[in-house]
Protein backbone atom coordinates (compact mmCIF):
# COMPACT_ATOMS: atom_id res chain seq x y z
CA UNK A 1 0.00 0.00 0.00
CA UNK A 2 1.28 3.64 -0.95
CA UNK A 3 0.63 6.83 1.25
CA UNK A 4 -0.80 6.16 5.10
CA UNK A 5 -3.90 4.93 6.27
CA UNK A 6 -5.45 6.13 9.04
CA UNK A 7 -7.66 4.89 11.86
CA UNK A 8 -9.94 7.36 14.09
CA UNK A 9 -11.79 6.27 17.23
CA UNK A 10 -14.81 9.00 18.06
CA UNK A 11 -17.07 8.97 20.73
CA UNK A 12 -20.21 11.04 21.75
CA UNK A 13 -22.60 10.77 24.61
CA UNK A 14 -26.59 12.39 24.63
CA UNK A 15 -29.56 12.75 26.88
CA UNK A 16 -32.90 13.20 24.97
CA UNK A 17 -35.28 15.06 27.36
CA UNK A 18 -38.90 14.08 25.69
CA UNK A 19 -41.99 16.64 26.29
CA UNK A 20 -45.40 15.32 27.30
CA UNK A 21 -48.68 16.46 26.69
CA UNK A 22 -52.06 15.59 29.04
CA UNK A 23 -52.19 12.08 28.25
CA UNK A 24 -48.55 10.35 27.34
CA UNK A 25 -44.94 11.53 28.16
CA UNK A 26 -42.34 9.51 26.46
CA UNK A 27 -39.16 8.22 28.73
CA UNK A 28 -36.29 10.24 28.06
CA UNK A 29 -33.43 8.47 26.41
CA UNK A 30 -29.66 8.57 27.25
CA UNK A 31 -27.11 7.19 25.05
CA UNK A 32 -23.61 6.54 24.15
CA UNK A 33 -22.03 6.00 20.80
CA UNK A 34 -18.37 4.85 20.06
CA UNK A 35 -16.86 4.62 16.83
CA UNK A 36 -13.59 2.84 15.31
CA UNK A 37 -13.49 4.36 11.46
CA UNK A 38 -10.67 2.97 9.37
CA UNK A 39 -9.74 5.32 6.36
CA UNK A 40 -9.75 2.60 3.25
CA UNK A 41 -8.96 3.62 -0.30
CA UNK A 42 -6.07 5.93 0.36
CA UNK A 43 -5.48 6.55 -3.28
CA UNK A 44 -9.41 8.28 -3.36
CA UNK A 45 -8.28 11.37 -0.90
CA UNK A 46 -4.71 11.57 -2.71
CA UNK A 47 -5.98 11.86 -6.71
CA UNK A 48 -9.87 13.02 -6.28
CA UNK A 49 -10.00 14.44 -2.57
CA UNK A 50 -12.50 11.82 -1.59
CA UNK A 51 -12.47 9.19 0.86
CA UNK A 52 -14.28 5.89 1.96
CA UNK A 53 -14.33 4.94 5.58
CA UNK A 54 -15.03 1.81 6.67
CA UNK A 55 -17.07 2.25 10.48
CA UNK A 56 -17.64 -0.49 13.24
CA UNK A 57 -20.48 1.72 16.07
CA UNK A 58 -21.20 0.31 19.24
CA UNK A 59 -24.28 2.05 21.09
CA UNK A 60 -25.51 1.72 24.30
CA UNK A 61 -29.18 2.96 24.94
CA UNK A 62 -30.91 3.58 28.40
CA UNK A 63 -35.13 4.03 27.90
CA UNK A 64 -36.78 5.28 30.70
CA UNK A 65 -40.28 4.22 30.95
CA UNK A 66 -43.65 5.84 29.24
CA UNK A 67 -46.12 7.61 31.19
CA UNK A 68 -49.55 7.38 30.43
CA UNK A 69 -52.23 9.37 32.56
CA UNK A 70 -48.94 9.50 35.35
CA UNK A 71 -49.20 6.02 35.56
CA UNK A 72 -45.87 4.19 34.50
CA UNK A 73 -46.54 1.62 30.83
CA UNK A 74 -45.33 -1.33 32.11
CA UNK A 75 -44.37 -2.88 28.29
CA UNK A 76 -41.84 0.07 28.25
CA UNK A 77 -38.13 1.64 28.65
CA UNK A 78 -34.93 -0.36 29.80
CA UNK A 79 -31.22 -1.05 27.56
CA UNK A 80 -29.70 -2.21 24.56
CA UNK A 81 -26.29 -2.54 23.38
CA UNK A 82 -26.12 -2.26 19.32
CA UNK A 83 -23.29 -2.78 16.75
CA UNK A 84 -23.32 -0.93 13.74
CA UNK A 85 -21.02 -2.13 10.64
CA UNK A 86 -20.94 0.05 7.81
CA UNK A 87 -19.15 2.27 4.86
CA UNK A 88 -19.31 5.81 4.80
CA UNK A 89 -17.98 7.62 1.25
CA UNK A 90 -17.08 11.60 1.39
CA UNK A 91 -17.66 12.51 -1.79
CA UNK A 92 -16.35 16.25 -1.24
CA UNK A 93 -15.81 18.82 1.82
CA UNK A 94 -19.68 19.15 1.79
CA UNK A 95 -21.50 16.16 0.77
CA UNK A 96 -21.36 12.64 1.84
CA UNK A 97 -22.89 9.43 1.78
CA UNK A 98 -23.35 6.68 4.25
CA UNK A 99 -24.83 3.21 5.24
CA UNK A 100 -24.95 0.91 7.96
CA UNK A 101 -26.91 -2.02 9.97
CA UNK A 102 -27.45 -2.23 12.93
CA UNK A 103 -28.28 -5.18 15.04
CA UNK A 104 -28.30 -5.66 18.74
CA UNK A 105 -25.92 -7.35 20.82
CA UNK A 106 -28.12 -7.37 24.10
CA UNK A 107 -31.01 -6.13 25.12
CA UNK A 108 -32.76 -5.78 28.98
CA UNK A 109 -36.09 -4.75 27.85
CA UNK A 110 -38.99 -4.08 30.69
CA UNK A 111 -42.34 -5.79 30.10
CA UNK A 112 -43.06 -7.98 27.05
CA UNK A 113 -42.82 -5.10 24.04
CA UNK A 114 -40.59 -6.22 20.63
CA UNK A 115 -36.86 -6.47 21.08
CA UNK A 116 -35.36 -4.72 17.99
CA UNK A 117 -34.01 -6.69 15.11
CA UNK A 118 -32.20 -5.09 12.88
CA UNK A 119 -32.25 -1.42 11.34
CA UNK A 120 -30.88 -0.25 7.96
CA UNK A 121 -29.29 3.32 8.64
CA UNK A 122 -28.99 4.61 5.35
CA UNK A 123 -28.01 8.66 5.50
CA UNK A 124 -26.66 11.75 3.06
CA UNK A 125 -25.67 14.69 4.53
CA UNK A 126 -24.54 18.31 2.95
CA UNK A 127 -23.34 21.17 4.72
CA UNK A 128 -23.97 24.59 3.71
Amino acid sequence: MHGQASCNLLANLGYRLNTEDDTIAFGDRFFVNTDVEYFVFYWLTRTHSQEAISLLQFSFVHAQRDQFKDRGVPNSGGNSFLLAPGLQWIVSERFLVETSLQFPLSQNLAGKHPKLDRNVLVGVRFVY
